[in-house]
């Protein structure tokens, strides 16, 4: 997942292609990927489930859509590690939605973490208070700290933007441990992947209809996948990191409550 995060921050430093084809390429990736290792590596259909379980992985999906894109916006508004911080608020709202919805029990080591979390939250949110608390002015310091709000002057909307995410990204986790161990961990991102290219695909396709920089010319058109091979390259392999990710945390959350996956994920 962090050379998934590095990739599109690279992505947005080096190209001019918006964080939409950057998600549209990462899902299908993802995608075909998970479709290819349950189909022709361990023998399984994964369109032939039951309408209920294709009911709540569509859910799902719809979250973890709304999660990924916040998450992607968060990166191109502000540093990227201030956006992974403040997305990783997610044990937080994992912990207690799955308390809520799925009854799972709360423990010390899931409470330090939200403890913590929002200790995170708020310092990231606001440096000068917490300069404030270890004894720095920081009217003295700002001549020499070089302002968010100037290198990113839409730093309060990424920040709004990684919470959101965050907090999405927990809903998708209450399906994902609903589903269980009752389908293989391969389904579950390949229903995520074509769900989330296919919203990238309208969402771009309705900005461009709409937006008149668009229309105009000043922007370039970001339907096209035609690029430069590096450039290409570089967003693939961000998809190939996004599915080994969503695999693995599939697997992962099947076996383990909710919370304690959220609070591990936080070594990324």
């Amino acid at each position: 997942m962090s050379f998934m995060a590095m990739g599109c921050k690279l992505v947005k430093i080096h190209t001019d292609h918006n964080f939409v084809k950057v998600a549209f390429v990462r899902s299908m990736v993802m995608a075909f990927g998970a479709y290819s290792h349950g189909r022709y590596l361990e023998g399984i259909k994964p369109c032939n489930l039951s309408r209920p379980m294709i009911k709540v992985l569509n859910t799902r999906s719809v979250w973890a859509t709304l999660a990924y894109f916040f998450q992607l916006w968060a990166i191109t508004l502000m540093p990227i590690s201030l956006a992974m911080v403040l997305y990783y608020s997610q044990p937080v709202f994992t912990s207690i939605l799955c308390f809520i919805f799925n009854g799972e029990r709360i423990e010390v080591i899931d409470i330090l973490s939200i403890l913590f979390s929002m200790i995170g939250i708020i310092i990231i949110s606001d440096p000068e208070l917490a300069m404030k608390m270890v004894g720095i002015s920081p009217e003295a310091e700002s001549a020499s700290i070089p302002s968010d709000q100037i290198e990113y002057p839409y730093y309060f909307w990424g920040a709004c933007a990684a919470v959101f995410g965050a907090f999405s990204s927990g809903m998708s986790w209450i399906y994902l441990r609903r589903i269980g161990t009752s389908i293989h961990s391969s389904v579950k991102p390949m229903y995520f992947g074509f769900f989330c290219g296919a919203s990238c695909f309208l969402v771009q396709v309705a900005t461009e209809l709409v937006s008149d920089d668009y229309r105009s010319g000043k922007l370039k058109s970001q339907l096209s996948l035609i690029m430069p091979l590096h450039e290409f390259a570089l967003i693939f392999f961000t998809g190939v990191f996004g599915w080994l990710a969503q695999e693995a945390l599939s697997k992962a959350i099947s076996i383990e409550k909710g919370g304690r996956i959220a609070v591990l994920n936080y070594l990324q």
